[in-house]
């Protein structure tokens, strides 16, 4: 399966969630004040097998999250969740009756759902750390971005993936102005990037504290072009 339509399916049992978060929501409310509630609902046999299943819906739903934001956590259990929403995909409909349009729309997404787990392509590897290998591109001397070569550095997110980008100088300006830029590469702290630099080349981790507004302590992040970088395991 092609990695954008197992995001897709991904995505679609998202919103599934959010729906099912909703529902679940309002149903604790009218069990909790009573309204709108007449006495027959009030038997557990009634309201706890659509709470439960709204409850499983959302969770369904924050799996999905995390699996759009490349949780590994998330992976793990969208593994496990999808042959029980398959199995009850199918069975669900067979022991309420002929299943409507709906149910076959569910059936559907629940079979993309296990081939999606199982069988999709991979975008990119998963990364731990990456080796500078070339002097990247940017806003700093020359000299300053090619101390960069030959560290090892650990990455934020671990994967290679698409990012808004201002340079590292001028980010104020391009902050202001809105002129962003969409680059690809891996994204690295700033202040785990500039403490490994401070131990391999002090004065090129003294411009970035003098320079610009990534230092030991900032939050900031940095990006290494995909193209400069050599991906280790």
């Amino acid at each position: 399966m092609p990695f954008w339509l197992a995001r897709s399916v991904v995505f679609c049992w998202f919103l599934i969630g959010i729906v099912g978060a909703a529902l679940f929501a309002r149903g604790l409310i009218q069990l909790v004040s009573m309204v709108g509630l007449r006495p027959e609902m009030l038997k557990p046999s009634y309201f706890a097998f659509p709470l439960l299943l709204f409850a499983g819906y959302a969770l369904v739903g924050v799996t999905g999250l995390g699996v759009l934001t490349n949780r590994r956590w998330a992976l793990v259990l969208f593994r496990m969740l999808a042959p029980l929403l398959l199995a009850y995909s199918i069975l669900g409909p067979l022991v309420a009756g002929a299943p409507g349009p709906w149910d076959w729309v569910l059936i559907l997404l629940a079979v993309l759902s296990v081939i999606a787990a199982f069988w999709a392509k991979p975008r990119d590897r998963i990364v731990s750390a990456i080796r500078v290998t070339r002097v990247p591109a940017g806003e700093a001397p020359p000299e300053i971005r090619g101390a960069w070569v030959g560290m090892v550095l650990p990455l934020k997110h671990k994967r290679v993936s698409r990012y808004l980008t201002a340079g590292v100088v001028s980010v104020l300006k391009h902050l202001l102005t809105f002129r962003y830029k969409v680059q690809g590469g891996y994204i690295v702290q700033s202040s785990v990037a500039i403490a490994a630099l401070e131990a391999a080349n002090p004065q090129a981790a003294k411009w970035w504290r003098d320079n610009t507004r990534f230092n030991n302590r900032s939050r900031r992040n940095l990006l290494f072009p995909e193209d400069c970088c050599e991906a280790i395991d």
